[in-house]
């Protein structure tokens, strides 16, 4: 087997061990809020990446939403909109919507937060996770193509 068709095998399974990039995050938020003009529920988006700017998502959009017990309106992240907090505007079109503030760059990273402005009455919880899915990256189904066009050739070779 020559050099070349040796390294056609190593890349193949260098392409077999590669990791894969991570294609989801979710962000899943739990309203619970005491005031009476806030709405209470739940929702999850999934997105591609964290969410760094002021971001709407339709009803359509949401993966799960609940709000007071019935269907849901646009949900909106708002990133630093008020000095040192993150926003979620929540709530459907037949009630107010509810605000709650997060600390200032929460929706930036995988983890667990709870509301930080207006204390227990405005309690809101939202954690942020990797999705768990992953996708093969180009470079390494390039390579495991070309170990496999390799270890194809090389059997073809010796059977001749």
């Amino acid at each position: 087997m020559s050099k070349w068709f040796k390294g056609l095998a190593v890349g193949a399974v260098l392409g077999l061990v590669s990791f894969g990039a991570t294609a989801n995050l979710v962000y899943e938020f739990t309203a619970l809020s005491a005031f009476p003009q806030y709405s209470t529920g739940l929702f999850s988006v999934t997105v591609p990446t964290f969410i760094s700017s002021n971001t709407a998502f339709a009803p359509a959009q949401l993966d799960t939403c609940v709000v007071n017990g019935a269907g849901c309106g646009t949900m909106t992240f708002h990133v630093s909109d008020m000095v040192g907090y993150d926003m979620i505007a929540f709530g459907n079109d037949a009630s107010a919507e509810g605000y709650f503030y997060f600390q200032d760059g929460a929706f930036a990273s995988i983890g667990a937060y709870d509301t930080t402005l207006l204390g227990p009455d405005q309690a809101g919880h939202l954690v942020i996770r990797d999705s768990g899915a992953t996708v093969p990256e180009p470079a390494s189904l390039a390579l495991l193509g070309l170990g496999l066009v390799g270890l194809v050739a090389s059997r073809r070779r010796k059977t001749a």
